[in-house]
This record gives C-alpha cells, sequence and structure tokens, in this order.
C-alpha cells in the first residue's frame, strides 16, 4: 500500500472522526496512527455514546485509496479522569482500555473506570462469592505431578 495510502487512510479517518465528535470536543493526533479525542462528558454512558459514534463512523463506509475502496475499523479505548488522575494514568488507562478492545475482536471500544471504581468492583465481586460459597479463593488440586 505505501506510505501515500497510510496518510489518506489516516486524513480520511481525521475527517470522520472530527465530524462525529462535537464542536467542542478536541481531537489530535498522538502519534503514528493514534489519535486522542477530549471531550467533556458527564458520565461513562455518554463517553461510550460518543465513542461509538467515532468508531462506526470510519468503519461504516468504505474508503476510497487510489481508485480502489477498503473496509476500515478501528478500536477505541476510553477513560474518564477521576480526582487522582494525572495526564499521564489517564492516557495510560485509555490506552489500556485501547489494548482491551483489541483483545476482545478488534472494531469496538473499551473503557477502564478509575481506579477507585475498578477497586469498588472487584470488592463487590468478592463480597458477592463470599456470601455465594461462602469463600472467596478456591485451590482445587490438581492432577499428581512426578
Amino acid at each position: 500500500f505505501g506510505h501515500a495510502a497510510g496518510d489518506q487512510v489516516l486524513w480520511q479517518s481525521a475527517r470522520r472522526m472530527s465530524a462525529a465528535l462535537r464542536p467542542d470536543d478536541l481531537l489530535v493526533r498522538q502519534g503514528g496512527e493514534e489519535f486522542v479525542a477530549l471531550v467533556s462528558v458527564h458520565d461513562e454512558a455518554e463517553l461510550q455514546l460518543i465513542a461509538e459514534r467515532v468508531r462506526s463512523a470510519i468503519s461504516a463506509t468504505q474508503m476510497n485509496i487510489g481508485s480502489q475502496n477498503y473496509s476500515i475499523s478501528t478500536s477505541i479505548g476510553t477513560a474518564i479522569a477521576g480526582p487522582q488522575d494525572n495526564q499521564k494514568s489517564l492516557l495510560e488507562r485509555a490506552d489500556n482500555a485501547l489494548y482491551l478492545a483489541k483483545q476482545q475482536g478488534r472494531n469496538r471500544t473499551a473503557h477502564l473506570p478509575e481506579r477507585r471504581k475498578m477497586m469498588q468492583a472487584w470488592a463487590d465481586y468478592l463480597d458477592r462469592r463470599r456470601a455465594d460459597t461462602g469463600k472467596v479463593l478456591e485451590f482445587k488440586k490438581s492432577g499428581s505431578r512426578r
């Protein structure tokens, strides 16, 4: 495909993402083929709606590169800034969510909540496990090893 084709995909993707975002949202190229969108939202549900709208804008219609049409997909990772976040921790969480989206099958969005919410979700799971089974963790002896 070459550099010209890659540049064309990046250019068309950026135009589609910008069109899917709201006027006050900011889209910047992070480097390579990664972009960062800074958006103001009320909650995770609103963020997921925006992320899905951006993902769909890229993948819904083929891109014309040269004289051929190609289907393009994208994976998107999202994170909302929490009180303990700084720029680095927020970008790391969004990046980890991006890798999660790719692991889940690509062409999708994934969200990682702030650390405090993740820890609370884990504590809730352990409490439910303890209530259901009387145990938090259970170890079973496997076959003998020689």
